[in-house]
Order: structure tokens, then sequence, then C-alpha cells
């Protein structure tokens, strides 16, 4: 295992344990800027490894060009937006490493690491290790610390008392989704069910309703691709799909519709405030623009925009910071600096930055489509039919927290980062393939002919 896979792991687990350590082992906070500046050592390593370790440059025909191109028209919507608005520049770039770019850059360093099928596994099961690890703690949290307030049960990712919650109910569909694409595609068994079962648990001890519209299209979303993406598909493997996903679905209404009700768990995750939309508008509408999503967006697009071009492009990333941004009245900032979701984001890029960050979303899914049609490891097809419900969950928990920029956003990356540079080197049989157009040419060490399958876990 080389230095960069280590310094990969050190990241995860900064981003994820950590904030565990300050908050019940008196750990001293870390700078917002440590782990950033840990991935941007990481990209700089892998990338200037590959570069010296390469004599022959050739052009590389690749599926991250409309990723290029998409990424290139964000930094120029994002940069002419500050221009517009007299920002100061070196506050723009502090916001775009804080809330923007800072895991694609992860995702280009994962693409160029040099890492073996074993180390691949390893990371991801790492990832997954840590997500289940949720599930004891937010246990332990409300059973044992207690607490009058959901939103202090936040894992191991909340350094604080509040908060944390709404991302790890969102980790947890992470995790259910890989729970059942592997008894779509392996078979169902009961251990696999009660994993997936047992993803309710931080979602009931934080208080996380996220979730309770995300289970059913995390489930619907794994059924309907590996039924359309399969090979071999066939209608009774689809049924036999829809069957077992109904049964997972029916199980957990019942435990969050008939058993949480009845129980001490029932202030916690109140189904009542979201039984109908007029109920959803009455819980997230109240007068505190800090807690009402609500009211937070009416505040954005109504009072803190100051014109069509606002709308259309931010007002750059500079008023994410205290700063006395052009065209921004205090009240604006005051709400850009305290909003923890993605009203932050939308302030600063606008709604084309926003709909840039969806498609670079999408972009995956055809590529996805490619490579389950070149995989040939079990546990690796699984990891990718997942992706696919774990994409859409990242859109639509977009506009709910801090997806871009949290946890969400960086195992979303590291996944992808994965897979994609295993459909290059599948497809062309190199090393090293580069999204700055160049590769080692090599003896080919995996392709579909000689890959190794990894073993069914």
């Amino acid at each position: 295992m080389n230095l960069t896979i280590y310094l990969l792991y050190i990241i995860i687990a900064l981003k994820f344990l950590y904030p565990f350590c300050i908050r019940y082992l008196n750990f001293s906070n870390l700078s917002w800027f440590a782990i950033p500046l840990l991935i941007i050592i990481l990209f700089t390593a892998t990338y200037a490894k590959v570069y010296f370790a390469n004599e022959k440059f050739a052009f590389s025909e690749n599926k991250l060009k409309p990723y290029k191109y998409t990424f290139i028209i964000l930094m120029s919507v994002i940069f002419i937006s500050a221009i517009l608005n007299l920002n100061n520049m070196l506050l723009v770039m502090k916001s775009l490493f804080e809330y923007s770019i800072i895991y694609i850059i992860l995702f280009l360093a994962v693409l160029e690491m040099e890492m073996s099928e074993k180390s691949q596994e390893y990371v991801i099961k790492f990832i997954y290790a840590i997500l289940i690890l949720q599930i004891p703690v937010t246990a332990f949290q409300y059973l044992v610390i207690g607490s009058l307030d959901a939103d202090t049960n936040g894992g191991t990712i909340s350094d604080t008392r509040v908060g944390g919650t709404g991302i790890i109910a969102i980790l947890m569909t992470f995790l259910l989704s890989f729970q059942v694409c592997k008894m779509l595609i392996n078979g169902f068994n009961f251990k696999r069910l009660t994993l997936a079962l047992l993803t309710v648990i931080p979602i009931i001890a934080g208080g996380g309703r996220i979730a309770i519209i995300l289970f059913p299209l995390t489930i619907l979303v794994s059924v309907f691709s590996i039924f359309l993406l399969k090979q071999n598909r066939k209608i009774s493997s689809f049924i036999k799909g829809l069957l077992v996903s109904t049964f997972i679905l029916a199980l957990c209404a019942f435990i969050l519709f008939k058993v949480i009700p009845e129980t001490k768990y029932a202030k916690f995750l109140d189904i009542n405030a979201i039984s109908s939309i007029n109920n959803v508008e009455k819980y997230d509408s109240g007068n505190d623009w800090k807690e009402s999503r609500i009211l937070g967006y009416s505040l954005l697009f109504n009072s803190i925009y100051k014109s069509d071009l606002n709308f259309i492009l931010g007002m750059g990333n500079e008023v994410i910071t205290r700063s006395k941004a052009a065209g921004v009245n205090q009240l604006g900032i005051d709400f850009l600096t305290n909003r923890p979701d993605t009203m932050v984001f939308l302030s600063g890029t606008g709604v084309l930055g926003a709909i840039l960050l969806i498609v670079i979303i999408l972009i995956s899914l055809p590529t996805l489509k490619s490579y389950l049609s070149v995989e040939t490891s079990p546990f690796m097809t699984v990891v990718a039919y997942s992706l696919i419900p774990i994409a859409f969950n990242f859109i639509v928990s977009f506009f709910y927290t801090q997806a871009w920029n949290s946890h969400i956003g960086m195992i979303y990356w590291i996944l992808l980062g994965i897979l994609f540079k295993r459909m290059y080197v599948i497809k062309r049989g190199t090393v090293l393939l580069s999204v700055f157009n160049f590769y080692k040419e090599s003896t080919p060490i995996l392709n579909q002919s000689n890959i190794k399958s990894l073993p069914n876990i």
C-alpha cells in the first residue's frame, strides 16, 4: 500500500471520526482548511508522480470529457459572477475550496492513484464500515447519553451537541442502496435484510425525516436500474426484485409508522409533520430563517437576490463569508453566513450554477452503464449498481442539506473515482490514465479476460 492510499484513509477518517473525538474526547478543533489542504496535497502528489513517471504522452478519449467541460463552465459562471459583483477574489477562492470544488479535486486524485483491486475494495469497505458504525453510535447517543433534542444524535460526524442528523439520514440511504442491490444481485438472506432494516435506527434516533422520502426512492431506483441494465434480465427476476424490495419497504414503513409512534422515539421522529403537504408547510414555515427551509428559500429568491442577473448567476462565492459584498444588505450577509443548506450555494452560483451541479451528477449515469458492461467483479458490480440510486439521492438531498461539501459528497466522489478508474483500466489495459490526457503505456494488468473476481461478501 503506497502513501497516497494511507493519506486517503486519513482524509476519510478525519472527516467521519475526528468530530466524535472533539465532542467526547476533548480533542482540539481542526482548522476549516485542514481536510482541503490534505486533499490538495494528495492531488498534487498523485499527479506529480503520474507526470514524472510518464515518458510518452497521447490524447486520451474518455468519458470524463463531459465532466471537464461542465466543470469549466461552472468555474466560469462563478468567476463571472464574482467579477460582476465586485467580489474579493481571495475570498471567492476560499469559498470555492470550502463549498464547491474540494471533493471534485478528491475525485480527480482518486482517478490517478495507483490502487490495486484489493486496495480499491478495502477503501470501499472502510467507507461502508464507517456508515455501519453510525448505527450503534446513534443508538448509544439516544439510549445511554439521552437528550430531549433529536439533533444531538448526529453519530460520529457532529463535533457539537447539535447537527449532522440530516446528513446521517442520507448516508443511511447509501448503505441501504448497497444492501438492497446486494440482495437483488447476490440473493436474499436475513443477514443482508437485517442490516438494511438497521439503517432506520439513525433516522429514528436523529429524527431524519428526509430519509422517509429517500428510502422508497432508493429501493425503487435500485430495482429498476438492475432490471434495465443487467444483460441477462428476466421479467421473473424483476418481479422477484419488486417483491423483495416491497417486503423491505413494508417492514421499514411498519417500524416507522406503527412501532415508533407507540414508543418514546415518537417525539424525535414526528411522522405527522410530513404526513401531508399542508403539514410539511406548517412544520417548515416558522419565523426563524435559520431553521425554516421554506422561509429561507423564499427570503433568498425574494429579498437576497437583487436582480434577474443575481438569480441566474448568483452573487459570487464571497457572499458566503462575512464580508461587505456589493449589493448585499446586512440581512443578506447574516442569512448567507448562517444558513447550513444549499441556499448558501445558490446565493453564490445562482440557478445556473445549481443546474450545472446537477448535470455533473447526472453525467455519471451513462458512464456507470458503460462500466457495468465490462466489470466482472461481483463486489464492484454491486457497488456500481448501488451508486445509481445514490446519485439520485445526492440530487434530492442537495436541496435539503450540505450535500455537496459534506460527507455525502465525499463518499459519492470517492466511489465514483474508483469505479471510473477501474473502467478505464479494464478497457484500455493501462496502469495509469489521466484526465489531463496523458497516460503510461504498459502491459495490461486488468482486462475482461484476466481480471480476478472478488469474493462474494
